[in-house]
């Protein structure tokens, strides 16, 4: 969230050519940037702390933001960039963010064998039918991957499992 277009650009460049990270939304104000995250529902944002309140005001508050994401979205991790010092290079964002992933607590495989599930559209006693496991088991298994994930929505891990390379 960067609302002078030339930064945007460098750090969405920057953090496409490390791979680590996928550019999900962008804004340039802070109403914007609220909507935004709100439908991407990002693992990290990157916001600058000058970002304008709106469209046609020059200065801003990224820490409005903040304290959005604080209240509507806890799960995803700030990292705060600053024209009133050093630019944070895109290069060492994306380090942060490929850090940021390294130290999430991955899934088992039997885990994302529940994950599958109901991408596929099973509930949890088809999810349990499916994999000889007790309807309990899948209940724990659900807890432990929206803990792990840091989702609460059935719709979010359903995302997620859609969106994730193993889902074969």
């Amino acid at each position: 969230m960067e609302d002078h277009s030339i930064t945007q650009d460098g750090v969405r460049t920057g953090l496409e050519r490390d791979g680590r990270a996928t550019v999900v939304a962008e804004a340039a104000d802070v109403p914007t940037a609220c909507r935004m995250a709100d439908q991407a529902r990002p693992d990290v944002a990157l916001i600058d702390l000058r970002l304008r309140p709106h469209p046609d005001e020059r200065t801003g508050q990224g820490v409005s933001l903040i304290s959005h994401l604080r209240q509507r979205r806890p799960e995803v991790r700030v990292l705060m960039l600053s024209q009133a010092g050093p630019v944070l290079p895109a290069e060492l964002a994306a380090h942060l963010i490929g850090e940021l992933h390294r130290h999430a607590r991955p899934l088992t495989s039997r885990e994302r064998d529940v994950l599958r599930c109901p991408a596929n559209g099973y509930d949890n006693q088809e999810i349990a039918m499916q994999l000889h496991i007790a309807v309990r088991t899948v209940n724990r298994h659900l807890e432990n991957i929206r803990d792990k994930l840091g989702r609460t929505r059935r719709c979010d891990l359903i995302r997620i499992a859609h969106l994730t390379p193993w889902n074969s």
